[in-house]
């Protein structure tokens, strides 16, 4: 009797023990030590603000997108980004090639201008925080590089299509950076996506520093596809010189963001 009594209850325990651990596995599944990829193709429908100086004339800018969709010639914007465990890499990419025929004035009748625009940064991540559950919360830090290039020229024309004058100039800025991205889930399948980041530190120029800041609300339809909504900042502010010799830019670019993202 007793020997049978014994044998049931380390029946029953070993029962609770594989049950205990089954449910420790499914509520906490080991994590995925393998590659994860997304590719973003964003929509930044964005105005300019601020004020650019050359040769120590400084003129406000003010530019609404509708403005800059009338004279965009092309426009090519992509980001990519890669985790295995808590280490990750990202990188993004926007170029814009704007073109403007105004009329000339006092004889010159037609000119061409053109202005070639690249923002792009590539990070290193590190997640710093991560909960489990249906509202979980990561927190990624980063470190990179922001590069900036801005590219103008301009031909003037006379009545005869005779070129007269013309010119070209160009800057670009390399700009360390640091900051932080973070996803709240909100549901299941329904987050918020906070990115923030700053840099510059007045290394390259008397005057150099860069933020952006990014919020959207995002819904993964499957596993592999996200679509997100929100609002989009970025802004530079570099010059260098001073007098009639100083030049440079403080202009924000901001505007609604719309973002496909494909993970694989």
């Amino acid at each position: 009797m007793k020997r049978k009594l014994l044998l049931a209850t380390l029946t029953c325990a070993s029962a609770l023990a594989v049950t205990s651990r089954a449910d420790e596995m499914t509520a906490a599944p080991a994590a995925d030590d393998g590659w994860n990829f997304a590719l973003g193709v964003p929509g930044w429908f964005a105005g300019i603000n601020g004020n650019a100086t050359v040769r120590g004339m400084q003129r406000d800018v003010n530019v609404n997108f509708d403005q800059i969709w009338n004279h965009l010639q092309s426009i090519y914007a992509l980001n990519f980004s890669a985790q295995k465990g808590k280490w990750g890499i990202y990188a993004d990419a926007l170029y814009m090639r704007m073109t403007a025929n105004p009329s000339g004035q006092e004889g010159y009748i037609t000119s061409d201008a053109s202005l070639d625009f690249f923002v792009g940064d590539a990070d290193v991540t590190y997640q710093i925080l991560k909960t489990t559950g249906e509202h979980s919360l990561t927190i990624n830090a980063l470190a990179g590089l922001r590069y900036w290039y801005v590219g103008t020229s301009l031909a003037i024309y006379d009545n005869v299509n005779h070129h007269q004058h013309g010119g070209s100039a160009y800057f670009n800025v390399p700009d360390p950076i640091l900051g932080i991205r973070a996803t709240q889930y909100l549901t299941e399948k329904l987050h918020l996506d906070v990115n923030l980041d700053g840099g510059g530190f007045n290394i390259n120029n008397s005057t150099d520093w860069t933020w952006g800041a990014v919020g959207t609300l995002a819904y993964d339809f499957t596993k592999w596809f996200t679509l997100s909504a929100g609002y989009q900042a970025l802004a530079i502010d570099e010059s260098t010189g001073s007098g009639d010799q100083k030049k440079g830019a403080n202009l924000i670019l901001n505007g609604a963001l719309v973002e496909a993202t494909f993970k694989f």
